[in-house]
């Protein structure tokens, strides 16, 4: 017998390579701004992104950041019978950043960002569009008569804490926010903050718990007070727990899902005294003269990860965006801390703020 083998010769694929045209490398994408996305590899074949990691969004040919952030995009071209498969990589808003004054308000307060706004706090709150950050645009304003101690936009409301009252703000038409909803506290009211329809607002030795579920009509749910404190000087919430600071003990942390909210048992005091907090999903973050500290938020509180920085005498304000926090201070200025890697915090940038008139 007789046997045929058929021998089909191997050819080899050809490399191909990719030609990324925009957008091009070393050039920062701009937070809420699309940008082209092209690429065209030598084969003909087309050429798809994907992030591989970061805040951005890649949708109908262009990319956009939704966060601050480093963003690493993926091109690639799959290959077929006669090209091999080839990809390369591009890096956006890396961690080494510099700051730069970009453009001045004639406002002074709290300030705090939501989306393409800028909500201002003085003895009224201002509303800026700040689409293109160079050119910030007034949109609209509205009078209290005393100043806001602190303010935080959630769901096209802005709510605010001005003198012993807690109000509500609309403002889903800028140009003209309205007071819609308020609160008498019974006390002087200082730091705020909010979780869903929940707000905590510090009042000298304690804090109040609101439910501002119905914006029109906002209801006192708690009143807690902490007699061996001097003052609670800041407060966060997550988790249906609040984190209150005070000068002189250490982050005391408080179960909301309780009628009357009480200090939890395990690991309840958590950082040490005189603290700013701020609060993502997976971690606290306190900044205290100069330290700054990340701790997981789980059942068991663990020791923060923590970092001395290059400034720090009293920090005023602390935020938290992306994989970056904030801190602000009068004599400290500003400085950024990378948070990328929890276990690691990064000190990024230390700017001392423009003196009056210099801008």
């Amino acid at each position: 017998m007789i046997g045929l083998i058929l021998l089909t010769p191997a050819f080899a694929q050809t490399p191909q390579q990719i030609h990324w045209d925009f957008p091009v490398p070393g050039v920062p994408l701009v937070i809420g701004r699309p940008q082209p996305l092209t690429a065209s590899a030598n084969s003909g074949l087309p050429v798809t992104f994907r992030v591989e990691r970061g805040p951005a969004l890649i949708s109908g040919g262009t990319i956009t950041a939704t966060n601050v952030g480093t963003i690493r995009v993926i091109a690639e071209q799959a290959g077929d019978a006669n090209y091999a498969p080839s990809s390369i990589a591009r890096t956006w808003n890396e961690t080494e950043i510099e700051g730069a004054v970009v453009a001045s308000l004639d406002r002074s307060g709290k300030v705090r960002v939501d989306g393409k706004f800028l909500y201002v706090a003085g003895n009224g709150l201002d509303v800026f569009e700040i689409q293109d950050p160079e050119h910030p645009v007034f949109r609209g304003r509205i009078d209290f008569g005393e100043i806001i101690r602190d303010l935080v936009p959630i769901e096209r409301h802005v709510l605010v804490v001005v003198s012993n009252r807690l109000g509500v703000v609309d403002v889903s038409r800028p140009e003209q926010p309205t007071l819609i909803g308020s609160l008498e506290l019974g006390a002087p009211a200082g730091a705020l903050a909010v979780e869903g329809k929940l707000a905590g607002v510090t009042q000298g030795t304690g804090f109040a718990v609101v439910d501002w579920s119905q914006p029109e009509a906002p209801v006192l749910r708690a009143n807690v007070s902490i007699p061996e404190w001097f003052t609670v000087t800041d407060i966060t919430l997550r988790h249906g727990m609040a984190y209150v600071a005070g000068p002189t003990f250490p982050v005391t942390v408080y179960d909301l899902g309780l009628p009357i909210p009480q200090p939890r048992i395990e690991g309840a005091e958590v950082w040490g005294p005189d603290c700013r907090l701020a609060a993502d999903d997976q971690s606290l973050f306190a900044a205290r003269w100069y330290d700054f500290g990340v701790m997981k938020l789980s059942h068991e509180l663990e020791s923060p990860a923590t970092i001395g920085l290059q400034s720090g005498t009293s920090w005023t304000d602390i935020s938290v965006a992306g994989d970056r926090v904030f801190l602000a201070g009068m004599m400290s200025g500003i400085s950024v801390i990378d948070i990328e890697d929890r276990q690691q915090p990064r000190q990024m940038l230390n700017r001392p703020l423009p003196a009056p008139g210099a801008l």
